[in-house]
């Protein structure tokens, strides 16, 4: 993602946990199961970090209206 973008998507590789159901970018015990990928979604000043399962649901969310 470019710097100073106001919208956008990108595969963080930061160790971080999905803000929608706690999966998880890292090995570890506790909540979250562990994927692959976790897609930060920047707008504006907020930032989520969501799992490629739930980005599917947010995108159905999107297109549905």
């Amino acid at each position: 993602m470019r710097k100073n973008k106001k919208l956008g998507v990108s595969v963080t590789k930061e160790i971080c946990c999905c803000n929608s159901c706690t999966a998880k970018n890292y090995p570890g015990d506790g909540a979250g199961k562990r994927v692959d990928k976790i897609y930060k979604i920047v707008a504006g000043q907020m930032v989520i970090h969501l799992c490629p399962e739930c980005l599917q649901e947010l995108n159905r969310e999107i297109t549905f209206w």
